[in-house]
């Protein structure tokens, strides 16, 4: 096992405790060579043609995705995804199967029964381990609606009363030390990772003191609120920058950064994530685009090792002319993955806009489709031309859209662009609304005076009846901070 130079009693608690349960379950965990899973069973999607991914094939027959393995083509399979190298400063190359061909995406992964939880005594000894949520999602979507009858109300829009809301503290990572925002959760099988936004390096007492910075991070969830691991570390022992700035684009850590998005999941042990380029030289800010990037998590090693490659171009998405893609956050619901984003400019544009793609074409950008107020569109929404009609929220900051298993239906916890400090949810049977008007969850009290809180993001594997529901925002500066909120 490769296991990170962890600092500080607690990490080293967490590295001697995954060392020890990798002996105990090692039969469990190294099932040994089996036989060689089938195909994908679509042909291969371009993201751009003149990247040159042959797109002469086409659908023959239409892929059935059945939730329960008995009735998958091939129940005894998932598909294996290929084994990515470093992330940084390279292009992806396509993923190749067994007879040599090669896949994008291909076709959704055949689901697999959930594996016995051989490392349910791991990440249930020590709270500052990575967690494991409670779903695995093989063939089916901790997001996609459960089919027995959930504890909590059963109309819509349902009445919602919080009995309480117990306030937690501040989080931290318990493998190194840095100061930064935001931490949107998305899940790879089942495993939580955080994505966070400008990283600075720090010490044990989180001081000012500059050791250099990142603009994005991301970080493993652990079964305490407060408590992330960082899997990945440099060799000053601080993490790297997870989506990178990339030298074929001439782009510069002084001069670009990017903001990334929740992470979903496309297939076993892979996920996407949407990212906006920021050109920013002397501070000031310009949004070039937005774009897409795959992760492949190495689940091999201990913790479970994150490993992410930009899609070429540079941008997908042209922010000059099109919404920011990504920019409130994304959501794998069903067979789709959804994109939530401004208009072009939020001091002129303040609405957010909404497109979706099924999950296995993700990385097909002529498979996107756009919400126009009405329907589904493929052709792409130009912000000179959309207001409120096209639109799904407004004067929106961030958030995430998670189901809730007690509500029976999705909820968006979010903060708004008013700087009120308050964490709100809406609620929706359908990802592109309409959506209730907004519920107050909790009222912040700014860490600083003068200041305000920010990025509002659910937490709904603290429990998965959502009977409760563990909520983190960021206190300016770069204090993120979390919430249980109480529902009756």
């Amino acid at each position: 096992m490769d296991y990170q130079n962890l600092r500080g009693l607690r990490g080293r608690v967490t590295q001697w405790t995954g060392k020890i349960v990798d002996q105990l379950l090692d039969s469990k965990d190294s099932p040994g060579p089996g036989p060689t899973p089938p195909p994908p069973p679509n042909p291969p999607y371009n993201t751009h043609p003149q990247y040159g991914v042959n797109q002469q094939h086409q659908h023959q027959q239409p892929y059935q995705y059945h939730p329960n393995p008995q009735y998958s083509p091939n129940p005894q399979f998932g598909w294996s995804p290929p084994q990515y190298g470093s992330n940084y400063h390279q292009f992806p190359q396509p993923p190749i199967n067994g007879n040599g061909q090669n896949y994008s995406l291909g076709g959704p992964p055949s689901p697999n029964p959930p594996p016995e939880d051989a490392l349910g005594l791991r990440f249930n000894m020590f709270n500052a381990a990575p967690t494991e949520t409670g779903t695995e999602v093989n063939g089916t979507w901790e997001n996609q609606p459960p089919s027995r009858r959930s504890p909590g109300p059963a109309k819509f829009p349902p009445k919602v009363n919080i009995s309480k809301v117990d306030f937690l503290g501040d989080v931290h990572s318990s493998t190194t030390y840095v100061i930064r925002d935001l931490g949107f959760q998305g899940r790879i099988g089942k495993h939580v990772l955080l994505s966070y936004g400008d990283t600075l390096w720090s010490d044990a007492n989180y001081s000012d003191k500059w050791r250099g910075m990142v603009s994005d991070s991301v970080a493993l969830a652990t079964h305490d609120p407060l408590v992330v691991i960082d899997p990945i570390l440099n060799a000053n022992g601080y993490p790297p920058q997870f989506c990178p700035v990339m030298s074929e684009y001439n782009e510069t850590n002084s001069d670009y950064a990017l903001g990334i998005t929740n992470i979903v999941e496309t297939g076993r042990n892979q996920g996407m994530l949407f990212f906006l380029l920021n050109h920013r030289p002397g501070g000031k800010s310009r949004i070039v685009g937005a774009g897409v990037a795959t992760i492949q998590l190495d689940t091999t090693v201990y913790p479970p090792r994150p490993h992410l490659r930009r899609l070429p171009p540079q941008t997908w998405w042209d922010a000059a002319v099109e919404p920011w893609w990504g920019d409130v956050c994304a959501l794998r619901y069903g067979k789709y993955i959804y994109a939530y984003g401004h208009g072009a400019d939020k001091d002129v544009n303040p609405w957010v806009y909404v497109a979706r793609v099924r999950y296995w074409e993700a990385l097909d950008i002529n498979r996107y489709e756009y919400w126009n107020g009405q329907y589904w569109q493929r052709e792409r929404l130009q912000t000179k031309d959309i207001g409120k009609k096209e639109s799904v929220f407004w004067q929106i900051n961030q958030g995430t859209v998670v189901w809730s298993n007690y509500f029976q239906c999705l909820i968006f916890v979010y903060s708004d662009n008013w700087w009120n400090s308050r964490v709100l949810m809406k609620m929706s049977k359908y990802p592109e609304g309409p959506w209730s008007e907004p519920i107050t969850l909790y009222q912040a009290t700014p860490a600083q005076k003068g200041g305000s809180t920010y990025a509002a993001s659910p937490h709904p594997y603290f429990d998965e009846s959502g009977r409760t529901l563990v909520c983190t925002f960021t206190n300016y500066p770069n204090i993120v901070q979390a919430i249980r909120v109480h529902f009756e």
